[in-house]
């Protein structure tokens, strides 16, 4: 009876295995970028490569939860006045959850969005992979903590931060931190990662890029699968 059972979960674990990598397939199914001309792209067929497709990640972004009293107080939260003197009642001020953006990661020097929006990369980033993040201002997450310095500082300098924060990672390979970092349309536009491509090249066999990055106190962390982001056959970084 137990062989049997042994049996059974094991089918049911490879009909579940078998069943996520076929959703996986699906969500590429129709790859059009693969079968139409451009010029024959529908708009709703560009919004899908812009925004959900192998070059384009929709990404929830969160800030850390702040601690809170029950005062709505950042930083008192925990055992207030009567917990500290060692005879009163812990109070239940909890965390307030920080700020939740929706962002899109997407993948700007691929040639099928360069395609897609017929329009150039910004200055300066030639021979670069280029990565933008949408949806997410630049000082996110500074609302859930008190008035500080990030609050104060330029555009520029938040940008600075950005890019020392930030990072390409292919798998196997080094790491590779942004050398231009801009908001297009300044701002409030995206903003544009510019990597190098002369310190790493990618090929569909280093399998995935994990991109991460941090805006105020939101990070933002997502992946790229590269033998999914093949365009008429070549990889579309």
């Amino acid at each position: 009876m137990l062989g049997q059972w042994q049996r059974l979960d094991r089918r049911n674990f490879l009909v579940l295995a078998a069943c996520a990598s076929i959703t996986r397939l699906d969500a590429f199914s129709s790859d059009f970028w693969n079968k139409k001309d451009p010029s024959e792209w529908t708009g709703a067929e560009i919004d899908q490569l812009t925004n959900k497709s192998p070059w384009a990640k929709a990404v929830t972004a969160s800030a850390a939860s702040t601690a809170r009293s029950p005062m709505g107080i950042p930083g008192m939260g925990g055992g207030g006045m009567g917990g500290g003197m060692g005879g009163g009642r812990r109070s239940g001020g909890g965390a307030a959850p920080g700020p939740s953006y929706q962002a899109i990661v997407r993948w700007e020097s691929a040639k099928p969005i360069l395609d897609a929006l017929k329009a150039p990369l910004p200055e300066g980033f030639t021979n670069h992979y280029v990565i933008s993040v949408g949806g997410i201002p630049l000082d996110a997450g500074s609302r859930a903590r008190s008035q500080s310095q990030d609050d104060n500082s330029s555009d520029q300098d938040k940008l600075d931060r950005l890019k020392s924060a930030t990072l390409l990672a292919p798998k196997d390979k080094r790491d590779l931190q942004p050398g231009i970092v801009l908001q297009q349309p300044a701002g409030y536009g995206n903003v544009y990662f510019g990597f190098a491509k002369d310190l790493v090249t990618l090929r569909p066999e280093d399998k995935e890029v994990t991109f991460t990055t941090q805006f105020g106190s939101v990070p933002v962390k997502t992946k790229f699968y590269l033998k999914d982001m093949l365009y008429h056959g070549e990889l579309a970084v």
